[in-house]
């Protein structure tokens, strides 16, 4: 997808994709990168009882978008695909609920793209502000699933680790495109 524009880029005797609006080109690799992460979100290798999963490093593909078009733009895609996992595969307690464990959640993808500091620390803070915003919903909408006995911010905590694995297998991935691929992660503005 990303990877396969890289040709065409550097096509002899011009480039297709340089004569287009860069509007035209942002939207395009945007819906090609929602697509992919959509897929990838579909291949799951872990589902937990009360939504939540590990998946096929879905949100690689929204850090990489963002790494290479900035913060705003990558924010906007993330929460796009908040919206499309939403209404693929929702897990829906409370009408606010959903836009923090989609919506939000998924915006943060938007972090890494802040050029100011390295991509590693970048994906690193996306992938703990994401945690975060899953224990905060944890607490506030999933109180009444703590077993008893239990402290509902230490079960939120505990329950929503399943975002630890997802983001360790989303950073492998990035990193080793990355490697394989110069440029992938350059900033295209």
């Amino acid at each position: 997808m990303l990877v396969g524009m890289e040709p065409i880029r550097n096509a002899p005797g011009g480039s297709l994709i340089s004569t287009l609006p860069r509007r035209t080109v942002l939207t395009a690799e945007a819906g090609m990168v929602l697509a992919l992460a959509t897929v990838l979100k579909a291949v799951t290798l872990w589902q937990m009882p009360a939504g939540g999963s590990v998946t096929a490093a879905s949100v690689a593909p929204l850090w990489i978008f963002a790494r290479r078009h900035g913060a705003p733009v990558g924010t906007v895609v993330g929460g796009c695909f908040g919206v499309l996992n939403l209404m693929m595969k929702a897990h829906i307690v409370h009408w606010v609920q959903p836009f923090m464990d989609y919506v939000l959640a998924f915006m943060t993808a938007g972090v890494a793209g802040v050029r100011r500091v390295p991509l590693w620390l970048a994906v690193v803070l996306s992938a703990l502000i994401r945690y975060g915003i899953h224990v905060a919903s944890g607490i506030i909408f999933f109180a009444s699933s703590t077993p008893a006995g239990s402290s509902v911010l230490e079960f939120s905590l505990v329950y929503n680790l399943y975002v630890l694995p997802d983001s360790i297998l989303a950073i492998a991935v990035l990193f080793g495109l990355s490697r394989r691929v110069p440029g992938l992660v350059e900033p295209q503005i």
